[in-house]
């Protein structure tokens, strides 16, 4: 923790030096958040507060409290066609791979009608 706040103390100062800011600081541990400037914090917390907050970054969220990335998907329903399961693996914005492993079902079946030659927007049935 100590390695931490000497680490933005000289990362504050170095940059300052070339005339950069460094702000927008957001941390799991409540006390390196202590030593930050109160106008340099992300999203006006305040680290006495009990829970930490989640913040979006590249797509994905980071719950501070819990020191976790989430994602959080709302796909809206498309035709079992292949339009639409393209449309519907589309939907998943997922720069940094995390879903992969969750989409490969997808990705077979939509490589399976591809194989079989359906049209794009061919009705079919999954597993069937």
């Amino acid at each position: 923790m100590q390695g931490a706040i000497s680490l933005i103390q000289q990362l504050r100062q170095l940059l300052g030096i070339g005339g950069f800011h460094l702000t927008k600081f957001l941390s799991n541990s409540k006390q390196v958040l202590n030593h930050v400037p109160k106008d340099h914090l992300t999203l006006d917390i305040e680290p006495e507060q009990r829970k930490l907050p989640t913040h979006k970054a590249l797509g994905v969220y980071w719950n501070a409290e819990s020191d976790c990335l989430e994602v959080r998907i709302n796909i809206r329903h498309k035709p079992c066609t292949r339009r639409g399961v393209l449309s519907m693996i589309g939907q998943c914005y997922d720069p940094l791979g995390i879903l992969g492993p969750f989409l490969l079902p997808a990705r077979k079946i939509l490589q399976e009608a591809c194989r079989l030659g359906l049209a794009w927007d061919e009705p079919f049935s999954v597993g069937g």
